[in-house]
């Protein structure tokens, strides 16, 4: 069975479909008025402003994170 970690700063749960973790990462630990935004996945140093074309930047580096490095085999 594959499951998927938040390693965000501070989190651990562990979700069953990748899908749910992608939106507890935006909803939980994102703001969607943020003016900036500083990636707390475990050892990145991301950082986002609100200017244009930011926003999408930054919920596409989140996913990333959520697609590529949240694999935990239980």
């Amino acid at each position: 069975m594959q499951n998927y970690r938040c390693w965000w700063h501070g989190c651990s749960l562990i979700f069953g479909v990748v899908d749910h973790l992608k939106q507890h990462l935006l909803t939980d630990h994102t703001n969607p008025n943020f003016q900036t935004l500083k990636c707390r996945w475990k050892n990145c140093d991301a950082f986002f402003t609100s200017r244009k074309g930011s926003k999408q930047d930054a919920v596409g580096h989140i996913e990333r994170h959520a697609e590529d490095d949240s694999r935990i085999d239980s």
